[in-house]
């Protein structure tokens, strides 16, 4: 597992990850909105992320598998 720190902040949760791929996510538990950040810099933001994909999201063993396999196939996404 890869989950550096997670903070809550009011309706939003705050994650760093050390990951080859990922540095943070941060997730709107109100419009379940995921936003993403890539160690290039590069942002994310996928609509209709359920709060237990974001937990599995958060506990899985490769944080950048998880997202390739579950995230990105299954949820609309923009590149901010």
């Amino acid at each position: 597992m890869a989950l550096k720190s997670k903070v809550y902040s009011g309706n939003m949760i705050l994650c760093e990850y050390n990951s080859s791929n990922l540095t943070n996510s941060t997730y709107d538990t109100v419009n379940n909105v995921l936003i993403i950040t890539f160690k290039n810099g590069q942002q994310y933001r996928y609509f209709d992320v359920s709060h237990e994909i974001f937990a599995e999201l958060n506990i899985a063993e490769s944080q950048g598998k998880y997202l390739n396999s579950n995230i990105n196939k299954n949820f609309k996404y923009e590149k901010i």
